[in-house]
């Protein structure tokens, strides 16, 4: 099986408070998957939608 040099995650909620949260849940399932290796590289990018602004993280994995 590949696998994807990066991994891109678009999505939006209401608040930023709300995005940051999606990213904190997002960035732990990833973490607990068995097909997570050190190195991965996430972006995240979120909407909040209410608020107009944009939320972006970028993580690598250790």
């Amino acid at each position: 099986m590949g696998r994807a040099q990066r991994r891109v995650m678009v999505f939006q909620d209401a608040t930023v408070d709300n995005v940051k949260s999606i990213v904190k849940r997002l960035l732990s399932s990833a973490s607990m998957s068995e097909l997570t290796q050190p190195g991965d590289r996430y972006l995240f990018l979120g909407l909040a939608y209410t608020e107009l602004n944009f939320v972006a993280s970028v993580v690598v994995l250790r």
